[in-house]
């Protein structure tokens, strides 16, 4: 189903393509990959609404037990913050 560039996905189709978000989001999370880039320009729709991240240029490999901390955030979008967490 193509969407035109101003039209406006149903609430079903929003949940289906968070959840294909979330499983991508989980899947390179168990492989020990940060993506550090996720926005609306990083998430590429195909014809049948399955959904391809992209743009793996800030992503980063962290080893299990490692602290990590890094400043994200683009002014574009919102104010920067810094992240901590803790792969176990």
């Amino acid at each position: 189903m193509k969407q035109q560039q101003h039209q406006k996905f149903s609430e079903h189709q929003c949940r289906n393509i968070m959840k294909q978000l979330a499983n991508a989001l989980s899947y390179l999370h168990s492989k020990n990959i940060a993506h550090r880039d996720i926005k609306l320009e990083n998430i590429i729709i195909d014809g049948e609404m399955g959904i391809k991240l992209i743009d793996f240029g800030f992503s980063t490999c962290i080893e299990k037990g490692t602290k990590v901390t890094f400043g994200i955030g683009r002014s574009k979008y919102f104010v920067g913050r810094r992240v901590t967490w803790h792969l176990k």
